[in-house]
């Protein structure tokens, strides 16, 4: 799939959300070395990082105004099948097709699991921000010793309920549209995380996602309350991770990760 159609099923996923802003898929193969992912991983986002891709989308004739990023490592995700496609060429394409579609729902749901930022730049301070993004954007993705893919905090940081709740609902919207059924492990790697399977928490939400229909957007689905048994399976998995922690601080973590929840986990 090439970045428009990947564009494209973004907006469909999330149409009330994204509504008539832009969405900007930056794949590796066509965007400058430096906003490049690292190979440590298959793709990134940022709440602003329309911002840091800014002057390479308007040089491309893509940029039409704020909207949402990703960037999606297809140069490593090609390379990663080449061993399993060997010569079969029909295969390689079909493994490449699953890790990119994969990746590409992570990173929206990233997106979707906060609030959504359109706002236009005040012009006195326009290019300060722009260029502040993308130093802070180059300085991240860039491959080196600093590479922020290692984790430097709890393993679940960045995935925590919240987000699993919007994937949950990502990937249910993508299967609605027409795509085909991907690996969980390829979308979510749970044991990267310490989490559960990915299957467990789609389980423990199945009454939720079932009902929440394609007209309620995102922004709605923060408002309301999620299964008590999805919580109660978050809960337990902090609590497994926590035993295993020698740091004084990983129980205020634990704490902090269960504090939106704790009027249905308490």
């Amino acid at each position: 799939m090439n970045a428009a159609q990947l564009e494209n099923l973004c907006r469909k996923i999330a149409p009330g959300d994204i509504a008539g802003h832009s969405v900007y898929v930056g794949l590796a193969s066509e965007m400058p070395e430096p906003l490049r992912p690292s190979p440590a991983t298959w793709g990134y986002h940022g709440p602003s990082l329309d911002l840091a891709f800014r002057t390479w989308l308007s040089d491309s004739g893509r940029w039409l105004g704020r909207g949402v990023a990703l960037a999606i490592n297809d140069i490593d995700i090609r390379g990663s099948v080449a061993d399993w496609a060997a010569d079969d060429p029909d295969l390689g394409e079909g493994l490449y097709r699953t890790r990119i579609l994969a990746t590409v729902l992570h990173e929206i749901a990233h997106a979707l699991s906060t609030k959504l930022d359109f706002r236009p730049l005040p012009q006195s301070v326009a290019g300060e921000i722009e260029l502040s993004t993308l130093a802070t954007t180059t300085k991240w993705v860039a491959d080196s010793d600093e590479s922020p893919w290692v984790p430097t905090g709890p393993a679940w940081l960045g995935h925590d309920l919240a987000y699993i709740r919007t994937l949950l609902h990502v990937i249910h919207r993508a299967y609605s549209l027409g795509i085909e059924r991907l690996p969980d492990n390829l979308i979510f790697v749970s044991q990267n995380y310490s989490l559960s399977p990915l299957a467990s928490y789609r389980r423990s939400l199945e009454s939720e996602i079932e009902s929440f229909a394609s007209e309620f957007t995102f922004a709605d689905l923060r408002t309301c309350r999620p299964t008590e048994a999805f919580v109660d399976l978050w809960k337990k998995d902090l609590h497994a991770w926590v035993e295993n922690q020698p740091d004084e601080l990983a129980v205020s973590e634990m704490v902090a990760a269960l504090r939106p929840y704790i009027n249905i986990a308490g």
